[in-house]
């Protein structure tokens, strides 16, 4: 049997190395994830990666849980370029299912967010949420690839709690959601699926209260 040139029996060395530390990489990330050092190391990664690419601040108080089936952070905020705060999060937990994305299906059983305060101000990348994750420094146009179906998304338990999104609208003023509380469940397929058992929740206008919302109850829309 001919044996290979070495240069390709080289390559193959090569490139047996970089997968066994990739994987070793890979095995020591989620191994230490599993540990409070091991997080507050994500943690910190993840924001000095982000930090170059938006044009507002972002901080991380604790990442609480990061593994294979899910995710926890706790004091999450960001503002926007003026110095505001345009989002907090007091806590997010997350519980995904990766073998659904095998069958091109993404399914999360379970997400809360609770805590959460919004603001949007003019929806413009000068002040408000969408400023404060506003690319740096633009990026020049290149050409769009054809874009893959997206997964089919099923959300089974939502539950969203003391929620609160405020806007400032053109002839309407400051308008916002407050204490916004849901429980629901979510499927994207062929049709948009939502299931709503509970919802409370106001709607105010420049400091005045308009409307005032509260159900409990399966809702299923289509």
């Amino acid at each position: 049997m001919k044996r290979k040139p070495w240069f390709v029996r080289l390559l193959l060395l090569a490139a047996v190395t970089v997968a066994a530390a990739v994987g070793l990489g890979v095995g020591v990330l989620l191994f230490a994830a599993h540990t409070p050092w091991g997080r507050e190391s994500v943690r910190l990664i993840a924001l000095w990666q982000l930090r170059p690419l938006i044009a507002g601040e972002i901080e991380l108080g604790e990442i609480t849980r990061l593994d294979s089936s899910g995710l926890g952070l706790r004091r999450l905020r960001a503002r926007d370029p003026q110095g505001s705060t345009v989002l907090e999060l007091a806590e997010l937990e997350l519980d995904a299912s990766a073998l659904g994305l095998l069958s091109g299906e993404l399914v999360i059983e379970r997400i809360e967010l609770r805590g959460v305060r919004i603001g949007l101000a003019q929806l413009t990348t000068e002040r408000g949420l969408l400023a404060a994750f506003a690319p740096r420094s633009p990026r020049p146009p290149e050409p769009e690839p054809p874009a893959p179906q997206p997964p089919r998304i099923v959300l089974s338990q939502i539950v969203l709690d003391d929620v609160a999104v405020e806007a400032e609208l053109p002839d309407l003023g400051r308008v916002s959601v407050q204490r916004l509380s849901a429980r629901a469940s979510f499927r994207q397929s062929e049709t948009l699926e939502l299931d709503l058992d509970s919802l409370a929740s106001e709607l105010w206008r420049d400091g005045v209260l308009l409307v005032q919302v509260k159900s409990v109850g399966s809702y299923e829309s289509y």
